[in-house]
């Protein structure tokens, strides 16, 4: 039997976060529709640090991971 790779499929991966990650998520609290659909709370704008706090605030398990998607570039 051949096992299919674990975090790798056609369109994305997932990998370890990486602080450069910050600033999109940030960006998406510019996205007032994205927000809407997310939460019902006042909209807020955050910043990249924002969001490294938030990060490292998540309580993880011992046997615990993140992960953040990353999708493949699909030009040759």
């Amino acid at each position: 039997m051949e096992f299919k790779p674990l975090f790798t499929g056609r369109l994305v991966s997932l990998a370890a976060p990486q602080p450069e990650d910050n600033q999109y998520f940030a960006k998406w609290s510019e996205n007032y529709e994205y927000l809407q659909i997310m939460d019902n709370d006042p909209v807020r704008p955050t910043t990249p640090e924002t969001w490294a706090e938030f990060q490292s605030s998540l309580p993880t398990p011992p046997n615990g991971f993140h992960f953040h998607l990353r999708t493949f570039d699909e030009s040759p």
